[in-house]
């Protein structure tokens, strides 16, 4: 077979072509300074603020134009995330799904909190002693249950003063109040530095977690969403041996 002179002709002009469409789907990396993007997540306010707080400044300075918006993890979270409503997800659940990518961060376990001068201090912190307190309840999300109960079987009778979507706000409803509150580790000794209460160690049984940031496939090839995957992680990344 002998190209034709309309083939031969052709022959530079595509090679161009292709060059040139290879030159625009190549990924040539990111410059943060000059990204202009809008990210999606879902969090609890514990997600804010043991992972967003912590890097907010840094992509505060490096990358001015970017933006996160933030919605309340659900158990719809997983599913808005893979037909495109999301860009992350934080969840101390693992993830499930054949297209999803997930970046694990830390292994959390938990304390308890009260009042400096409450009376679960003299105790031992059993799930005895705590059920002769009342309890503010923090329920992660919607669809996901109480976290406490499933661990303690025992303690799902436990007298709950207060339910609600917030671990920021417990501190507040503990302060003039008898209840305790089981919490993950670093909220609990946060709202104790910041608010003036006292921990005390949590029942045997509660289960560490770990948790996760969550993305879909489709963004795994994304300079700007492994520039987010990274700047996110970079906190709890662990110092390598000197």
């Amino acid at each position: 077979m002998m190209l034709t002179p309309r083939a031969e002709a052709l022959r530079g002009p595509l090679r161009s072509w292709l060059r040139e469409g290879e030159a625009l789907i190549r990924d040539h990396g990111v410059d943060p300074g000059s990204m202009r993007r809008t990210f999606r997540l879902a969090s609890t306010d514990f997600g804010l603020l043991s992972v967003i707080a912590p890097t907010l400044a840094l992509i505060e300075r490096e990358a001015g134009g970017v933006e996160l918006v933030v919605e309340p993890l659900s158990d719809a979270s997983l599913r808005r995330l893979e037909d495109g409503r999301l860009d992350f997800v934080l969840t101390g659940w693992s993830p499930h799904g054949s297209s999803l990518h997930s970046r694990w961060l830390f292994q959390e376990t938990h304390l308890g909190l009260a009042r400096p001068n409450h009376a679960v201090h003299a105790s031992k912190g059993t799930s005895e002693d705590l059920l002769k307190w009342p309890h503010v309840s923090v329920s992660v999300g919607d669809g996901f249950g109480d976290w406490i109960a499933e661990d303690l079987p025992e303690m799902a009778d436990r007298r709950i003063l207060i339910s609600a979507e917030s671990f920021s706000l417990t501190p507040y409803l503990l302060a003039e109040t008898e209840a305790v509150a089981i919490l993950p580790r670093r909220a609990a000794e946060r709202f104790a530095a910041a608010h003036g209460l006292r921990t005390f160690p949590a029942p045997a049984g509660v289960k560490p977690f770990d948790y996760h940031l969550v993305w879909h496939e489709r963004s795994s090839d994304d300079q700007a969403t492994r520039w987010v995957v990274e700047t996110l992680a970079k906190a709890f990344a662990t110092p390598a041996a000197a």
